[in-house]
């Protein structure tokens, strides 16, 4: 779902994706969502912050 939110848009280039945030909103805890981010990372798609 995260990736589909990239690929059309509903994220925004530079926008913070916040852990928590997106895990509320998918009704999923904060640990898929941060497997998912960091997968994300490794291919380029998004920078991680760490504590920001």
């Amino acid at each position: 779902m995260i990736k589909h939110a990239i690929l059309t848009g509903a994220l925004q280039p530079g926008q913070a994706l916040v852990e928590t945030e997106l895990a509320q909103q998918l009704g999923v805890s904060k640990t898929p969502v941060r497997e998912a981010l960091k997968t994300f990372a490794g291919a380029g798609q998004v920078t991680m912050s760490e504590y920001r």
